[in-house]
């Protein structure tokens, strides 16, 4: 399930892997899935992620929950929807 979500080529360590799979399973609350996205978007990960992932952090980023940099913002803008 994990392979479906997070590229092969990026940096999965222990604790993001169990807050995705946490985050999948619907137990994270959106306290705790901000400093998620927060993370999947300052890595750049996210964008490399399934739709879904990039959705919500864009919903995040649209209601000021989050903020991306010029260069990863310039990246999302650049990447098919």
């Amino acid at each position: 399930m994990m392979n479906d979500i997070v590229p092969s080529d990026g940096p999965l360590t222990a604790e993001l892997k169990t807050r995705l799979e946490a985050y999948q399973a619907g137990k994270l609350s959106v306290e705790e899935c901000i400093p998620l996205f927060q993370h999947l978007i300052t890595s750049r990960l996210v964008w490399q992620m399934s739709d879904e992932y990039q959705r919500r952090a864009r919903s995040y980023l649209e209601v000021g929950h989050l903020y991306a940099s010029i260069h990863s913002a310039l990246c999302d803008l650049a990447s098919p929807r």
